[in-house]
């Protein structure tokens, strides 16, 4: 007798084995099973901010965060809105990474409304200053500004500010700063440029210098007065005859986010690394890494990187490579040095991960890379909080990676050395989060950035994330059957997705229309018309048994009609295409507001374009790129820069922190640049466009990113149109493979109106191969792909008798007859050709040839089938006469033939 058991099953009966008195207090708790993730709500609370940094949230609830470029802001949950209460005059020419970068709050706010704030400010001294201010009610009172620390930097280049703030035990006050070092001329290796002149590209001059406040963690503990004294055990000796006595790690390149374990006080951060794409004399590939430190220590950078890899004394002036550095004796001899020579041993990080799958930790993912550590969550921390995160989480580091956008946990053993590394809300997209913490009320807050670099993103948010027990609040849903129109415009509205994971649970509904005419509303549906143009957002909320809610809301835009466009084939099939035939095609557009081709829309504003899709990759994709007016040949390539991470760093047509895609395709114009461009994204380099380093892309192979240089490129290339009325021909298909497609698409634009805007509708009719292999038809029943013994093709077998293989919405006008490759190895074995359904009209039908000695184990068959117009589903159904009912026949493929 065999008895299967679930891991969760088995996990519960160990939970009880060991621990049977507390079986459910750790299941209510969380601490020994994995919680659910739809236990957690995720609410996001506000969008569209200018670059946000950092934030802090009050026990009232609200949460304040600064904007790089110099707004403060507060969010408000009573009015769920958010505010500027401050503007600081910041440096942040160039976008070099400066501006507001940090913010606290005061161990003893609450007594004594201290907030701190990490700034560059504006004019000629270029510096940080870490200055208290007294914050009254939503007011930051300038006038109280104390600078606490000033940290001198340089502003002729970029980049590395850091700028993070936190206080740990003892009330010591965490600072990070980067180490303010340009690395675009480094050619992805350690930024060690030591000739005269060049101490902005020389992070020895920083990271490497005891004596320097840059590439740092440092800790200090603020007095009373606004001026500071240096906690006991930081790195350097307080007299600062050794280092900076402010010091408690050097060696970072830009620890931007880190956290102090309230606990026992041990510091993580994660340290953003250079963007090599390969291992070379000169060093080891690019890392970020994710450290810890017990105690203060020297972490490596610049000689260093991940387990302590080590780079190369490499001289800029002479482009010689000298020894490799030591981690257990680094020395420090560039002359921007004002330190000692004689550095401590440098620290392994504890988790590293390069561009491509990590060895060590190939849960991390691929692509690029930007480190952030989060808070350590402690549940006895948040007593008196109602919806803490489940004790599973106890002691446990929260991670998170702003340029491949996720969250992961990770676990420690009893000695706090790392055990594990897991997801964190998988299923959540993150939008490049870039600061994380616990509020006061035991729920996660995420501030995210959004898309891209030093823009207004419209997909930035700050969300709460909070975790239920007992019963849960209910997932409102809403659709519409249209969301756009001309007025007057009448919506049906249905919230029938809405649903509570508590089965138990009867939802209610209610509704609100704001600005509508006229509404009539039963139970979870409703419909709604609007009379003007304008933009209208109708809201449901669902309440459960307990009084627990939750809305949504859908945006309806009033104003302007989706037009109508019409591909009519005038050919005699519009499913098959046939060599060297033609097709004649007309394109018909109606418009609510333009009108007609030729009665107010012009011919020439439609885009028509006939391609051959020889991959069925592409042809996937065409739905979700039926409004792509350039050719189809890219669309592969169009799908993997989307799919990848390039839009870290480019945008279509602006300049981010690279060029834009068009701007790249005007400069290579004509020119046969794709696979030098292939081999640029896959190794990463600077200086075609400036100083800044493109990351490398080790984890697409050659093929993949040449098919993102074609698409980039061809963006510079007009794309021509046909006319809306003409022929076309399918000559293209010269390999004869049956995979093949041709794709005759027509795309129209309206003209817009000042409340919607222009919208855009298409049309695609698909051609496809008329051989189809039968596998690609939809197999009834036990059927299955099979590769014979000694035979080199595929076929599908296991074919029993009444099973059929189905192919939908055939056109069979003009089809005289099929030609299929089909045996049986018993004798009665018909095939035939219904329509419509499996017991439908028959229209094609013939014996299938049986295998013998004689004959070939495949036979070539050909049928004649009943002149049949029209699109009707197809089921070739096998029957066996002999009373036979299983394994009759194995079939290759059947072709269409006019």
């Amino acid at each position: 007798m065999i008895i299967k058991y679930s891991y969760r099953t088995l996990l519960i009966f160990f939970v009880f084995l060991f621990s049977c008195t507390d079986i459910d207090q750790h299941n209510k708790a969380g601490s020994l099973i994995v919680p659910e993730e739809n236990r957690f709500v995720v609410d996001v609370l506000d969008t569209y901010m200018y670059e946000p940094m950092e934030m802090v949230i009050f026990n009232d609830g609200r949460i304040l965060y600064v904007e790089r470029r110099g707004d403060i802001k507060i969010y408000d949950p009573k009015t769920k809105k958010s505010k500027v209460i401050a503007k600081f005059d910041v440096s942040i020419t160039g976008n070099y990474e400066d501006g507001i970068l940090g913010v606290t709050l005061d161990p003893d706010f609450e007594k004594n409304k201290w907030i701190y704030i990490n700034y560059s400010p504006a004019g000629n001294v270029a510096k940080q200053n870490v200055s208290r201010f007294v914050m009254k009610g939503d007011s930051i009172l300038r006038e109280t500004e104390k600078i606490v620390l000033e940290i001198p930097t340089q502003r002729e280049t970029c980049c590395h500010s850091g700028g993070h703030l936190t206080f740990g035990p003892n009330k010591d006050l965490y600072i990070s700063t980067g180490d303010n070092t340009s690395s675009k001329e480094s050619d992805g290796f350690t930024p060690i440029d030591e000739r005269p002149g060049r101490a902005p590209f020389d992070a020895q001059k920083s990271s490497g210098n005891t004596h320097d406040l840059r590439g740092k963690i440092l800790r200090i503990h603020p007095e009373q007065d606004g001026t500071y004294t240096i906690p006991n055990g930081n790195l350097f000796p307080k007299d600062g005859s050794k280092g900076k006595p402010e010091i408690y790690v050097m060696g970072t390149r830009n620890a931007f986010r880190f956290s102090v374990d309230q606990h026992n006080g041990i510091v993580y951060w994660g340290d953003v690394g250079p963007d090599g794409g390969e291992d070379t004399e000169r060093g080891p590939q690019s890392y970020d890494e994710f450290n810890q430190a017990k105690e203060p220590g020297n972490y490596g950078w610049p000689y260093f990187v991940a387990d302590n890899k080590a780079y190369a004394d490499f001289d800029f002036a002479t482009n010689k490579i000298g020894p490799r550095f030591d981690p257990e004796h680094p020395v420090n001899m560039s002359p921007n040095n004002t330190g000692s020579h004689d550095l401590p041993p440098a620290h392994k990080a504890m988790i590293w991960y390069p561009y491509g799958e990590s060895k060590e930790f190939p849960e991390l993912g691929t692509g690029s890379r930007s480190a952030m550590a989060g808070p350590v969550f402690y549940r006895d921390d948040f007593k008196n909080a109602k919806t803490p995160f489940p004790a599973y989480y106890d002691g446990k580091l929260f991670i998170y990676e702003w340029a491949r956008s996720w969250v992961k946990v990770v676990s420690f053993d009893e000695n706090k050395n790392l055990k594990k590394i897991e997801p964190f809300l998988p299923g959540q997209e993150w939008f490049k989060p870039i600061d994380m913490k616990f509020g006061p009320d035991g729920a996660m807050y995420v501030l995210q950035y959004g898309a891209n670099y030093f823009e207004h993103n419209p997909d930035s948010r700050l969300v709460k994330i909070t975790y239920t027990e007992g019963n849960r609040e209910p997932r409102a849903d809403l659709t519409a059957d249209k969301t756009i129109g001309a007025a007057p415009l009448t919506v049906q509205l249905s919230a029938d997705k809405s649903f509570d994971f508590d089965k138990e649970d009867v939802l209610k509904f209610s509704w609100e229309f704001p600005g509508s005419s006229t509404q009539n509303i039963n139970g979870s549906s409703a419909s709604v018309t609007y009379n003007k143009p304008g933009i209208y957002r109708p809201v449901v909320k669902v309440t459960d048994n307990d009084g627990k809610t939750s809305t949504a809301e859908i945006e309806v835009k009033v104003g302007n009609e989706i037009p109508g466009i019409n591909i009519d084939v005038k050919s005699a099939n519009s499913t098959f295409y046939f060599d060297n035939e033609k097709l004649r095609y007309a394109v018909e557009v109606s418009d609510k507001e333009d009108g007609s081709i030729g009665k107010g829309v012009d011919g020439s504003s439609v885009f028509v374009s006939f391609d051959y899709l020889k991959d069925g990759k592409d042809l996937a994709l065409l739905e979700s790129n039926a409004h792509l007016a350039t050719s189809l040949n890219f669309v592969n390539g169009k799908h993997l820069v989307e799919s990848s991470d390039c839009k870290t760093c480019h945008n279509a047509d602006k300049t981010s922190i690279g060029p834009s895609y068009n701007a790249i395709a005007d400069r290579y114009k004509g020119k046969d640049v794709a696979t030098q461009l292939a081999d640029k994204i896959i190794a990463g380099g600077n200086g075609n466009w400036g100083k800044n380093m493109m990351a490398a892309h080790p984890q697409h192979s050659k093929d993949d990113a040449e098919k993102m240089a074609e698409y980039i490129l061809s963006l510079a290339i007009k794309q021509k149109t046909l006319p809306v009325n003409g022929s076309v021909t399918f000559n293209a298909n010269t390999h004869k493979q049956s995979e093949g497609n041709y794709i005759l698409r027509a795309i129209y634009t309206d003209k817009g109106g000042p409340v919607v805007g222009s919208l855009t509708a298409s049309d695609i009719v698909i051609f496809r191969n008329p051989k189809v292999e039968a596998e690609d038809f939809v197999m009834d029943k036990k059927m299955s792909i099979v590769h014979p013994d000694g035979m080199n093709m595929t076929l599908v077998g296991n074919v029993n008798h009444s099973a059929y293989l189905r192919l939908t919405s055939i056109d069979l006008s003009g089809i005289r007859g099929l030609k299929a490759d089909v045996v049986s190895e018993q004798k009665g074995s018909v095939m035939e050709m219904h329509i419509d359904s499996q017991d439908g009209p028959v229209i094609a039908k013939s014996d299938i040839p049986v295998i013998d000695s004689a004959r070939p184990a495949i036979q070539h068959v050909n049928i004649s089938l009943k002149p049949t117009g029209g699109k009707h589903d197809i089921y070739v159904v096998f029957k066996n006469n002999s009373g036979v009912l299983e394994n009759i026949a194995f079939i290759d493929w059947i072709r269409f033939n006019n």
